[in-house]
Protein backbone atom coordinates (compact mmCIF):
# COMPACT_ATOMS: atom_id res chain seq x y z
CA UNK A 1 0.00 0.00 0.00
CA UNK A 2 1.47 3.40 -0.96
CA UNK A 3 2.45 5.75 1.82
CA UNK A 4 0.71 9.11 1.97
CA UNK A 5 2.86 12.13 1.15
CA UNK A 6 4.61 13.72 4.12
CA UNK A 7 2.75 16.51 5.85
CA UNK A 8 3.76 20.03 4.90
CA UNK A 9 4.90 22.15 7.83
CA UNK A 10 3.11 25.40 8.67
CA UNK A 11 6.29 27.29 7.76
CA UNK A 12 6.42 25.63 4.35
CA UNK A 13 2.75 26.39 3.77
CA UNK A 14 3.37 30.04 4.62
CA UNK A 15 6.36 30.11 2.26
CA UNK A 16 4.31 28.67 -0.62
CA UNK A 17 1.45 31.09 0.12
CA UNK A 18 3.92 33.99 -0.05
CA UNK A 19 5.25 32.70 -3.37
CA UNK A 20 1.73 32.40 -4.79
CA UNK A 21 0.86 35.89 -3.57
CA UNK A 22 3.69 37.29 -5.72
CA UNK A 23 2.39 35.61 -8.88
CA UNK A 24 -0.28 37.16 -11.05
CA UNK A 25 -3.62 35.32 -11.18
CA UNK A 26 -2.72 34.11 -14.68
CA UNK A 27 0.68 32.84 -13.47
CA UNK A 28 -0.93 31.06 -10.51
CA UNK A 29 -3.42 29.36 -12.81
CA UNK A 30 -0.74 28.27 -15.24
CA UNK A 31 1.51 26.99 -12.44
CA UNK A 32 -1.38 25.02 -10.97
CA UNK A 33 -2.26 23.57 -14.39
CA UNK A 34 1.33 22.48 -14.95
CA UNK A 35 1.49 20.98 -11.44
CA UNK A 36 -1.57 18.81 -12.11
CA UNK A 37 0.33 17.18 -14.98
CA UNK A 38 3.33 16.24 -12.83
CA UNK A 39 3.70 12.91 -11.05
CA UNK A 40 3.76 13.13 -7.22
CA UNK A 41 7.52 12.53 -7.03
CA UNK A 42 8.19 15.51 -9.31
CA UNK A 43 5.83 17.71 -7.31
CA UNK A 44 7.66 16.80 -4.10
CA UNK A 45 11.04 17.53 -5.74
CA UNK A 46 9.74 20.89 -7.06
CA UNK A 47 8.37 21.82 -3.62
CA UNK A 48 11.66 20.86 -1.98
CA UNK A 49 13.56 23.04 -4.44
CA UNK A 50 11.24 26.01 -3.95
CA UNK A 51 11.37 25.69 -0.16
CA UNK A 52 15.14 26.19 -0.26
CA UNK A 53 14.82 29.49 -2.14
CA UNK A 54 13.75 32.90 -0.95
CA UNK A 55 10.27 33.97 -2.05
CA UNK A 56 11.74 36.28 -4.72
CA UNK A 57 14.08 33.57 -6.01
CA UNK A 58 11.23 31.04 -6.13
CA UNK A 59 8.99 33.45 -8.05
CA UNK A 60 11.78 34.10 -10.56
CA UNK A 61 12.36 30.36 -10.99
CA UNK A 62 8.64 29.69 -11.50
CA UNK A 63 8.39 32.46 -14.08
CA UNK A 64 11.51 31.23 -15.87
CA UNK A 65 10.24 27.65 -15.91
CA UNK A 66 6.78 28.65 -17.15
CA UNK A 67 8.32 30.81 -19.85
CA UNK A 68 10.48 27.93 -21.04
CA UNK A 69 7.69 25.33 -20.97
CA UNK A 70 4.59 27.26 -21.94
CA UNK A 71 5.85 30.05 -24.14
CA UNK A 72 5.81 32.68 -21.43
CA UNK A 73 3.26 34.61 -19.40
CA UNK A 74 2.81 38.35 -19.86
Amino acid sequence: MPRPPPAISPAALAHFAAIQACLTPEERGLAQAVATELPPAEIRAWMAQLSELSVDEAVMLIRKTMSATKGGVS
